[in-house]
This record gives C-alpha cells, sequence and structure tokens, in this order.
C-alpha cells in the first residue's frame, strides 16, 4: 500500500503510512466509469475530439451542436453519469482524507449521503435553468448555457478518471490489494 499524508492538528505534516484494500464498491464504481468512457471512445470517437476542440475554441462548437441533433444522443447521457460519478467520488475523497469519520458513517454510507446530496443539488440546478427559460423567455440563450455545461461537464469527468485512479491506486502500490485504505 502508498503512503498517505494525514493532517494533524500540529503545523507540519505527518506522514502515516495506512494499510487496508480498496472497497470492492469504490473498485466497481471505477470499472464503471472506465467501461462508459471506453464505450464512448469505441463507438463515438469523434465526440471527445469534438468537446475538447468545442471547449477551447467556438468555431467547433457549432459542428458538436450538429452532430448532437445528428446523433443518437446517447452520448450526452454517458458523459453527464461519467461527471456524476467522477465528481461525487472525487467530493467523498476529499472528506474521506479530511474528515474520515464523518457523522460516524462508513466510506461507503458517507458516500450515498454525498451521492444523493449531489444527485438533488444537480437535478435542482437543470431545473431553474429551464424555469428561468421559461419565465424570461430565453430559450435560445439558456440552450447555449446548457450546451456548454454540458461540454464542460463531459470535459471535467473525462479529466478526473485518471486522478481518480491514481489516487485510488497509487503508482507505489501494488495494484493487487491496496490503495488508499479507504474502507
Amino acid at each position: 500500500m502508498g503512503p498517505q499524508f494525514v493532517p494533524n492538528t500540529s503545523s507540519a505534516i505527518e506522514y502515516i503510512p495506512l494499510t487496508g484494500q480498496v472497497p470492492a464498491w469504490l473498485i466497481a464504481l471505477l470499472f464503471l466509469v472506465v467501461v462508459l468512457f471506453a464505450w464512448i471512445r469505441i463507438y463515438q470517437p469523434k465526440r471527445i475530439k469534438l468537446l475538447f476542440n468545442s471547449f477551447m475554441s467556438n468555431q467547433h462548437a457549432g459542428e458538436l451542436s450538429r452532430e448532437e441533433r445528428q446523433s443518437s444522443g446517447l452520448g450526452n447521457p454517458v458523459f453527464e453519469v461519467i461527471y456524476f460519478f467522477g465528481s461525487s467520488l472525487m467530493i467523498h475523497f476529499c472528506v474521506q482524507f479530511y474528515k474520515p469519520d464523518l457523522f460516524g458513517l462508513s466510506p461507503g454510507e458517507t458516500y450515498l449521503i454525498l451521492t444523493a446530496g449531489i444527485l438533488v443539488f444537480v437535478l435542482v440546478k437543470n431545473l431553474m435553468i429551464h424555469l428561468l427559460s421559461w419565465i424570461f423567455d430565453l430559450k435560445e440563450l439558456f440552450a447555449d448555457i446548457l450546451f456548454f455545461r454540458f461540454v464542460s461537464h463531459a470535459l471535467l469527468g473525462i479529466l478526473l478518471i485518471p486522478i481518480l485512479l491514481l489516487i485510488t491506486f497509487p503508482p507505489d502500490s501494488s495494484f493487487s490489494s491496496s490503495g488508499l485504505g479507504l474502507h
């Protein structure tokens, strides 16, 4: 198992190696995220390149919008699922690092509560965007906001994959039974 920095009350950071196995639910969730990303890479290889290009330049945003209308639309929910699970895992890792015994709950229970909270936040945010679009009759403007939100969520979800894998399985650990020891 790789070493981990654990914050303490003193001014210096204390280096404490932790031992333990990565829980099965965490490995299964990371596996799901990687499989979803692989599905997009195999069945819609042009989409990721268009996402990066449209994020960097408005010139490619129209091309991605046209492809969105022509495609089956299955890629959008897949990107959103990758972003949702990636961001909830990242928040979970931060909480576990700074407050491992949050309310006396196990890490799995903490993750479920955080995920439920993030899901409520995402649903309320989307509802508010659609409600404001309807109230102010600015459907085209809010369509652009939703499109750029999708692009940023998709890219952030993709960029979180290697970070989550490195956090879970540090390079200096054996890949079989070690990791952060978050169990």
